[in-house]
């Protein structure tokens, strides 16, 4: 059934407060993004040195955690994922944390979680990945670490802030580097990591039926 004009001029007035809110949160996420650099803390950097292998690096250029296929280094010690799961383990076969859910599609569903009921969530805010920025939080709420990326592509160092006085404590340092590159996955989409944004879709299939069957009926007349 075509809309009535009540129906097409709340479409509309929808449509335009959707894009002043997508306006005003671009810009909002902008000018976080550039004020990023000034925040106080420990600054840290994650830097991809091969295919599926990166590093966690101080501002002084000091290597603290590698992160490879199968394994995870920190405070020269070497940890191993746990075949068939989503463990990490130390050499001796304790639990060191796990991950848990994935970002994907704009959906910040990762999760790792480690011993004793303690666990870290990834909220991402922004629009596009070169303005986004990653806030892990702790079970208590309190922000643990923030993340960005330097730029367009996934290759990209990415820069992350942990808040004065917090600890990089080994499980932090892993939990960094493991997670650095879920802002990444968070804006990939189905089809050849295409970037998700909001879609109309729905909304123009709708209204290509109601102008079809409008000029239907009026080809009819005629």
């Amino acid at each position: 059934m075509p809309l009535r004009p009540s129906q097409w001029r709340a479409w509309i007035a929808r449509e335009k407060q959707a894009s002043k809110d997508w306006r005003h949160l671009k810009q909002e996420c902008a000018s976080e993004w550039r004020d990023f650099g000034q925040q106080p803390g420990t600054h840290l950097r994650v830097v991809r040195t091969r295919i599926g292998c990166r590093e966690l690096r101080t501002a002084e250029h000091q290597t603290v955690a590698r992160l490879a296929h199968k394994t995870a280094r920190v405070g020269g010690r070497t940890f191993t994922w746990k075949p068939g799961t989503r463990s990490l383990i130390d050499e001796t076969g304790v639990l060191i944390l796990q991950t848990s859910g994935r970002h994907y599609n704009r959906s910040a569903g990762g999760r790792i979680t480690f011993p004793g009921q303690r666990w870290l969530q990834f909220q991402v805010r922004g629009t596009m990945p070169e303005y986004a920025i990653m806030t892990a939080l702790d079970q208590a709420g309190d922000e643990v670490a923030r993340y960005r990326r330097t730029g367009k592509l996934r290759a990209y160092p990415k820069e992350i802030t942990v808040p004065p006085g917090h600890p990089l404590t080994d499980e932090l340092l892993l939990a960094i580097v493991i997670s650095a590159d879920w802002l990444d996955s968070y804006f990939s989409a189905p089809g050849e990591g295409i970037i998700s944004v909001p879609s109309l879709a729905p909304v123009m299939d709708g209204l290509s039926r109601s102008l079809a069957d409008t000029s239907r009926r009026r080809s009819r007349r005629y």
